[in-house]
């Protein structure tokens, strides 16, 4: 009897054992694609950085770790301890498609020994395809933030500008310098350079300013507008991390940040995915969706506990939007700054950014479906993210009969491109542009 009793005490601690290790371990989390295919399973969220999905499993993990403590009130900790305390399935929005099309261009480029980042997003926020070059610190380029340099200025110079009235498509600014600056040794120097390094000293318009992207068009620009307004835009619209520039411009002096937000010398950088996320704007009527990898996550017994709503901001008017694309969709034009991404039966916009000691590179660009923003380092003279960010595009053999929206509030008007303002009979350097349907452009006064 006594041996019966002990028998089944030991059997007691063993199941009871067993059941509170089973409790602890860790299980796995099935990640599927936009196919509902099985494209990965996690039982940690320290990955294994040379599986084909990596880059984008770790963004899933990261938003999903945000989900589970959102849902049950806890910090994140607490919430990965849960996460992986559940076979949970999670459905993305990984389109493989994509992804090979980015691995196929940046295999084919001049830059595959050097760091590099993509990040490809719908037009819903929708996060299609992260992809990261491998590095010794096992660094994911398409979430670490860089100076996103000129690729910053439709953002916080003329998109806020022309919506506020204070900048229009042919509005002119005269190339020169904005001031001069003073080194440590008393030595003063025209301010800002433009990457040329000339100056064309006399009246540019804006499309012109952003087709090659000059940087002393976008700081008067940023200066009629305001550099607070301008932080203040990018903050209360997309939740930018800028509070180096604010407190800057709060405490100090406007101008003390200008050009950080008029040339995009960011204190703080933007990711390719932050990136890819803002210029979804330009091509889908202003409205901006935060992004997002994960569309749902189901429990081990099939009930949904989370799916991903299509909540939106209406950043920019659809006007604006409209505008905005026409002239992105000038960078790539013969003698644009982009015109490496061109492409014959697509219509593509996009902006370039460039460091100044040529060691960082952009294009954040958008066709009608996707928006793309491509990185590389490298102490390389030329971008070679234009090119990449059409291969990438080329791959995809996209849909030509997709267009932009159409918007019904804008006119189309014949300028002087000397004085910016609508032709007359004598003016002889003359272009067309796009307008809000209301605004009232005077007459050219130069050739009267």
């Amino acid at each position: 009897m006594k041996k019966n009793l002990v028998f089944f005490s030991v059997l007691i601690v063993l199941l009871l054992t067993l059941f509170m290790f089973s409790s602890c371990t860790t299980k796995e989390i099935t990640l599927k694609d936009n196919k509902g295919e099985v494209f990965a399973k996690v039982s940690s969220a320290k990955l294994e950085k040379s599986s084909e999905y990596s880059s984008y499993s770790e963004l899933v993990i990261n938003e999903a770790i945000d989900i589970i403590a959102d849902i049950n009130g806890c910090d994140e900790e607490k919430a990965e301890k849960l996460l992986f305390k559940n076979s949970y399935t999670i459905d993305t929005f990984l389109d493989r498609e994509i992804f090979s099309s980015i691995e196929t261009a940046y295999n084919k480029s001049d830059v595959k020994e050097i760091p590099f980042g993509c990040a490809v997003t719908n037009l819903k926020g929708g996060l299609c395809a992260v992809y990261s070059s491998e590095s010794k610190e096992e660094s994911n380029f398409a979430i670490t933030g860089f100076s996103p340099y000129s690729s910053l200025k439709p953002l916080s110079v003329y998109a806020p500008a022309i919506e506020s009235g204070k900048a229009y498509w042919s509005k002119v600014y005269e190339d020169s310098p904005y001031t001069q600056v003073e080194n440590e040794d008393g030595e003063k120097s025209d301010w800002p350079e433009n990457a040329t390094g000339i100056y064309y000293n006399k009246n540019i318009t804006v499309y012109q300013a952003i087709k090659e992207s000059l940087n002393t068009v976008a700081v008067k620009c940023l200066d009629d507008y305001g550099v607070l307004n301008s932080i203040q835009f990018l903050r209360k619209n997309f939740d930018m991390d800028i509070k180096y520039e604010y407190e800057k411009a709060i405490n100090s002096d406007e101008s003390d940040v200008i050009g950080n937000m008029a040339m995009g010398y960011l204190y703080k950088g933007l990711s390719p995915v932050e990136m890819s996320g803002y210029y979804q704007i330009f091509a889908n009527g202003g409205k901006y969706y935060i992004p997002k990898s994960i569309n749902k996550i189901t429990d081990s017994n099939g009930e949904v506990i989370f799916t991903a709503k299509d909540e939106y901001k209406q950043v920019i008017s659809e006007p604006t939007a409209f505008i905005m694309n026409e002239l992105l969709q000038g960078v790539v034009q013969s003698g644009g700054t982009g015109a490496g991404a061109k492409m014959d039966d697509i219509e593509v916009g996009g902006k370039t950014g460039t460091g100044i000691a040529n060691d960082c590179h952009w294009f954040v660009g958008f066709v009608p479906q996707y928006s793309c923003a491509v990185w590389h380092g490298g102490s390389l003279v030329d971008n070679y993210s234009p090119q990449i960010f059409k291969s990438i595009m080329q791959e995809l053999k996209l849909d030509e009969s997709v267009k932009y929206p159409k918007c019904r509030e804008i006119k189309q008007a014949i300028y002087c491109a000397d004085s910016g303002l609508l032709c007359n009979e004598n003016c002889k350097r003359v272009d067309m542009g796009y307008y809000f349907a209301d605004e009232i452009i005077e007459k050219c006064k130069i050739h009267q």
